[in-house]
């Protein structure tokens, strides 16, 4: 509530210093001066506390060692994958990934638990979901993009091409 608070007396400060500083066509006219300070109001009213987060869980495979583990983990209202798995990384040193950040696709999954993809090998990470009523989904998006559901299941399977 106070973060709240205090983001909503920054930006009506935005409104009211805007027409003081800009040029001819920005911030002294009232489409732009007050766009960007409204845009962070309507965001400021989908941001969720820490406190507000759905469950999902992360199932790690590996089969070539018969290894399963499972996690649980949470993520919040319209929040990436990346970000679960990096809440989850932050309250449970069980699990680890490495991923690289592609200037083009985003995020690139490395590795999972200190195994990684490896291109002389044709393996890598494949990312599957379970929705809540049992089908499986191929998203046609990585972790930097996908939007889990609560109660879904994220299953990252390593395996060949």
């Amino acid at each position: 509530m106070a973060f709240r608070v205090i983001f909503t007396a920054a930006v009506l400060i935005l409104l009211t210093h805007a027409g003081d500083e800009g040029d001819d066509e920005g911030a002294n006219s009232d489409r732009g001066s007050h766009a960007g300070a409204a845009a962070l109001l309507r965001h400021s009213d989908t941001v969720r506390q820490d406190n507000n987060l759905d469950p999902i869980t992360i199932v790690v495979k590996n089969n070539f060692r018969g290894v399963k583990k499972t996690y649980n983990a949470s993520v919040a209202y319209r929040g990436i994958l990346i970000g679960a798995m990096k809440r989850l990384r932050k309250s449970n040193t069980n699990f680890k990934f490495t991923y690289k950040e592609d200037l083009n696709y985003g995020p690139y999954l490395e590795s999972i638990n200190g195994v990684p993809g490896k291109t002389e090998d044709h393996t890598y990470w494949e990312l599957l979901v379970v929705k809540p009523n049992g089908s499986v989904i191929i998203p046609d998006v990585g972790i930097g993009c996908y939007i889990p559901s609560p109660n879904e299941q994220i299953l990252f399977n390593f395996t060949k091409w």
